[in-house]
């Protein structure tokens, strides 16, 4: 509810989120904004950075250009608002995920949409996360079913990355 709110509200012709325990980095919009060039393009979405604790970080890589194949996080989009007056507002029946659903129906209606390997927030893992079980299931999952792959640190960003091979 308080998201459709807001959309409905904002006078600019992009959106973008942010929770309260999130961080954009600073490139977020420099990275994102550009893709809109494309006049057909509807959303736009980047790679993010999992905080899971002190020192501990993991960045969640995206195939760039296979939207089909991402787990969109609100705060990595920015969206065309024209998108929600289409009626692609979020489901006001869900009290949890509705990010989620609005997900997947815009992936399963076909809107143009763009993905970029360039992480464009920080998500914070705590005890209050909707989803904290579920990401930490999610990495366990990924170093189980994948041994090859290995954590390493990311020089660029000194967070953590997977990688195939030996860290």
């Amino acid at each position: 509810v308080a998201r459709n709110h807001g959309i409905k509200s904002a006078k600019s012709p992009f959106i973008s989120f942010l929770d309260a325990d999130d961080i954009w980095l600073k490139d977020k919009i420099k990275h994102l904004f550009p893709l809109f060039k494309d006049p057909s393009l509807d959303v736009a979405y980047g790679a993010y950075v999992l905080d899971i604790k002190p020192g501990v970080k993991f960045t969640h890589k995206v195939v760039e250009g296979k939207p089909e194949k991402a787990h969109f996080l609100l705060s990595a989009t920015l969206v065309r608002k024209a998108v929600f007056e289409k009626g692609y507002y979020f489901d006001e029946e869900f009290r949890l995920s509705e990010d989620l659903e609005w997900n997947n129906r815009i992936k399963a209606d076909g809107l143009n949409i763009r993905v970029i390997d360039k992480p464009v927030f920080i998500y914070k893992i705590h005890g209050n996360n909707s989803c904290t079980l579920l990401c930490m299931l999610y990495l366990k999952y990924m170093l189980t079913a994948y041994p090859y792959l290995r954590l390493k640190p990311d020089n660029h960003m000194a967070v953590w990355s997977v990688s195939r091979g030996k860290s």
